[in-house]
């Protein structure tokens, strides 16, 4: 009966206590499960910003490999494009220097005629001097010697008009004196003060143009008409002069100021020369001319020197 009544008293009281501190530990989960869930989620936040910058990054990594790729195939473009205007350039120069051979050959024959013709020439003189000598020892009365110093003189004459003849500009019947020629092929990166050579010779009325210098050698005193025009492109420029002997008589100044294009410029000079004088153009020595300018020259447009005599 005792055990009963302290059963019925107490068993309610215990129970209530065991529901207590079940009830606290279900909240200490809770809560420790809330503070997981919320340095989850901090994690997942943090991951998903980390995610993001590293999309950031692979992006701007693929632009720059697309910027590398473009500027590599840009500079393989402009290196095949060099290499081929460096086969161009070389091709025009072992022609240029093939040209320069030739003309050298044909100048040191004409040294050597002129010379050969020289010393003939010389000979006869020596000859001639020689038997004025003799004739002046003969004793066959003063008017046979003086007859025939009289004619030894017109010898000497004769010969001195040959000597002139052949060592002067073979020039055509009358007053009529003209050339004209043109450059054959493009002049690379010509340097100031450069003689320039147009080697075409279409007209030489007088013979006074020689193609392997590029000087007019007047044969004929008078008033002459000079005209010379030349071809530049690609945003570059020249200055030409007309000299004669060693004065600047004419220029002209061109520069296209446009990459890519090119143009030309002509000048016209009227002026008196005298015989023997020396007419050629020339690029201007005091403009600095960069490299790789060049002087056109080619079925599209010739780079050409001209003259003739007027009166």
């Amino acid at each position: 009966m005792n055990f009963f009544v302290f059963f019925f008293l107490v068993f309610p009281t215990w129970t209530s206590a065991m529901n207590d501190v079940e009830h606290l530990n279900v909240h200490e989960q809770i809560k420790t499960l809330q503070s997981m869930v919320n340095e989850l989620k901090n994690l997942v936040h943090v991951q998903s910003q980390r995610n993001d910058h590293l999309e950031r990054l692979l992006s701007d990594n693929r632009n720059e490999v697309k910027e590398l790729k473009s500027q590599f195939l840009n500079e393989l473009r402009n290196l095949k494009s060099n290499f081929s205007k460096l086969d161009v350039v070389d091709s025009n120069q072992n022609r240029f220097l093939a040209k320069l051979k030739r003309d050298g050959l044909n100048t040191n024959r004409f040294i050597h005629s002129l010379t050969n013709r020289q010393l003939r020439l010389e000979k006869m003189h020596a000859l001639v001097t020689e038997d004025q000598k003799e004739l002046r020892n003969l004793s066959d009365g003063n008017y046979s010697v003086e007859l025939i110093e009289k004619k030894s003189e017109n010898s000497l004459r004769h010969v001195d008009k040959i000597k002139k003849r052949l060592l002067s500009p073979q020039t055509t019947s009358g007053d009529a004196i003209a050339f004209y020629a043109f450059m054959s092929s493009i002049l690379w990166s010509p340097w100031r003060g450069r003689i320039l050579v147009y080697d075409v010779v279409k007209t030489n009325i007088g013979n006074g143009y020689r193609s392997h210098t590029g000087v007019f050698l007047v044969p004929k005193s008078g008033v002459y008409v000079f005209t010379w025009t030349f071809r530049t492109g690609s945003s570059h420029d020249h200055s030409i002069q007309l000299m004669k002997n060693k004065k600047d008589i004419g220029s002209v100044y061109f520069h296209t100021g446009v990459d890519g294009v090119e143009a030309g410029g002509t000048g016209i000079v009227v002026t008196h020369a005298n015989a023997g004088d020396d007419v050629f153009t020339r690029t201007n020595p005091t403009l600095n001319i960069g490299t790789g300018h060049y002087i056109q020259s080619d079925a599209h447009g010739r780079s050409s020197f001209a003259g003739w005599k007027i009166f």
